[in-house]
């Protein structure tokens, strides 16, 4: 969506930590995906150095949840990103900001092939 990453999805009671609820590393989970997937979009080799999830409210269980990440600062060796998890009704349930550290593609190239021996 323009120059943000957005994952829509609706979380089942597989995903439940408290009844109703999901548990909160699935959230965080969700979060570091939408937002490394921003690195797709900017065509970035980058690992998640560091991610930190504020829970606002209860994430709920078998309705429509909307993720958004976006980039809030670019170095040489680092993006600085936001986003939000909200509910079809608006309602921000919970934020994240992450820190990803730019790697240079033939170092990550190298060590795709070096896992893969």
């Amino acid at each position: 969506d323009g120059d943000d990453a957005v994952a829509e999805v609706s979380l089942g009671p597989a995903f439940e930590g408290a009844p109703g609820q999901a548990h909160g590393g699935v959230v965080a989970a969700i979060f570091d995906d939408v937002m490394g997937y921003q690195l797709s979009i900017l065509k970035v080799p980058a690992f998640t150095g560091r991610l930190s999830v504020t829970y606002r409210a209860p994430t709920p269980v078998g309705v429509p949840l909307r993720f958004r990440a976006s980039v809030v600062e670019r170095s040489e060796r680092r993006l600085e990103m936001a986003a939000t998890a909200e509910t079809d009704d608006g309602a921000v349930f919970a934020e994240a900001a992450a820190t990803f550290v730019i790697v240079p593609l033939e170092r990550m190239l190298a060590a795709t092939r070096a896992a893969s021996s």
